[in-house]
């Protein structure tokens, strides 16, 4: 690895209440930068927040990075707009 890293934006499904979306994991997309990775999971929440008529697309949570010294894979930011989904930004190599 060179160092360089992309962004994976995906979204999960909830897999213990039984209210899982189609698909259960689904890949958003792959961004070169930060701040459009980003927009894309902040808009991804938004419509999942619209949906279960839920309020908490904004906030992201601060996602650890992979327990590989010096190392940020994984790293990223995680929404919780629904009880039930959750969307990732995370970092993945390039």
């Amino acid at each position: 690895m060179g160092g360089k890293v992309n962004w994976l934006v995906c979204k999960v499904g909830c897999i213990e209440c039984g209210i899982i979306e189609e698909p259960a994991l689904m890949m958003i997309g792959v961004y070169t930068d930060e701040e459009a990775a980003v927009a894309a999971a902040r808009e991804a929440a938004h419509t999942i927040a619209r949906r279960w008529g839920m309020t908490n697309p904004e906030e992201p949570y601060a996602v650890r990075a992979a327990e590989v010294l010096g190392s940020r894979l994984g790293a990223g930011w995680m929404w919780t707009p629904a009880d039930h989904e959750q969307v990732y930004a995370v970092q993945i190599p390039f």
